[in-house]
């Protein structure tokens, strides 16, 4: 069954810009779906209060 997560884009001084809602199966799936979100910024994933994963900005 499917979990719910939350990825945020974040600007250079880690402000949210942007929030997307996902599902996945598990974590590596969730930090998966959202890598092309990377190329505009560090991006976090979040299970409810749980940081999944920070990935950095890719250039």
């Amino acid at each position: 069954m499917p979990k719910e997560f939350r990825a945020y884009l974040l600007d250079r001084n880690s402000h949210i810009v942007k929030a997307i809602d996902l599902q996945a199966e598990d974590d590596t799936e969730a930090s998966d779906a959202v890598l092309d979100l990377a190329k505009n910024g560090d991006v976090e994933v979040w299970e409810g209060s749980r940081v999944v994963v920070r990935i950095p900005k890719v250039d």
